[in-house]
Order: structure tokens, then C-alpha cells, then sequence
């Protein structure tokens, strides 16, 4: 199909343009009075944006892992054991586990009961007595077991 327009267009690039802004002479000036570039301008570069929301997610779920590291290691339970009246009293026997600080890098001795995982220093201990202590190399018995542990001498040297 042949097109039913005329395909000659009368552009009139020859002639000067009849809509020309007033003060389009004033930018064909501005272009010859560039400024020169210098060289020790610096753009500032603004730092890599940051979500505080993240940043807080962040940290507390750190917290939270922590503390339930802390739970899932340590037992740290601030309430008494339980003890009923025991017919017995202090004739009962009890074995603990005493930590000296003799060629240790332990800086006070201190007893752990086996039976929780817990650690009591020798002044806080829940123990009555000592009747027997041994190592690998020595067994030492205690002659007047009735003496309390504030009366022992812990020194095993």
C-alpha cells in the first residue's frame, strides 16, 4: 500500500528559529566562560548507609546466644540445696572433689561437689568435716575428725 501523505518535510534548518528564548545568547556565552577544574577539590564520599534496626537485631540476637550459652554451660543457681533432717548428722560420710592450689594456677583452693558440678570455696563450704584426703602419691587421714573445716590445716605440702 503506498502512503497517502507526502514524504517531502520542510524542516527549514536554513532559517533561523522563530521560537528562540530571548536570553539563549546568554548561555552560548556562559559555555565560552567556563571555569577551569581544579585539582585539590575532594568530593566527599558519605559513608555505606547503615540500618540501626539491623544493627540492634544484630546485637541482640548476639545477647541471646550468649545467655543461652551461659545457661546450657554453667550452673549457676542461686537457691539452697535441699536437705531434710538427716537421723545421722554429722557421721554421715560424703565424698567432694578439694582442688589445692599447690603447683596449680589456682588462686585460692576450693571444693567441687560431684554430685551438682557446683564450686564452694573452703569458707563457704556446706561440709562439716574432713576425715580423708588423697592423691596420687599420698593418703592423709585426719586423727580428731570432730575438728570443723575452719580448724584444718589445708596446707598438703
Amino acid at each position: 500500500m503506498e502512503c497517502p501523505f507526502s514524504l517531502e518535510i520542510n524542516d527549514k534548518e536554513d532559517q533561523d528559529d522563530p521560537m528562540e528564548d530571548p536570553d539563549e545568547h546568554l548561555m552560548k556565552q556562559e559555555e565560552k566562560n567556563k571555569l577551569e577544574p581544579v585539582d585539590d577539590f575532594q568530593v566527599y564520599q558519605p559513608p555505606d548507609p547503615k540500618s540501626t534496626f539491623d544493627a540492634d537485631l544484630i546485637t541482640k540476637k548476639k545477647e541471646s546466644d550468649r545467655i543461652a550459652h551461659i545457661k546450657a554451660t554453667v550452673i549457676d543457681d542461686d537457691e539452697p540445696d535441699f536437705e531434710k533432717d538427716d537421723p545421722y548428722g554429722r557421721s554421715r560420710k560424703h565424698a567432694w572433689v578439694f582442688i589445692n592450689k599447690a603447683k596449680r594456677e589456682v588462686s585460692d583452693p576450693f571444693f567441687v561437689e560431684p554430685s551438682t558440678g557446683r564450686k564452694y570455696s573452703v569458707e563457704d563450704a556446706p561440709y562439716f568435716s574432713i576425715e580423708a584426703i588423697f592423691n596420687h602419691k599420698n593418703y592423709w587421714i585426719n586423727m580428731d575428725p570432730s575438728r570443723g573445716l575452719d580448724e584444718i590445716n589445708l596446707e598438703f605440702e
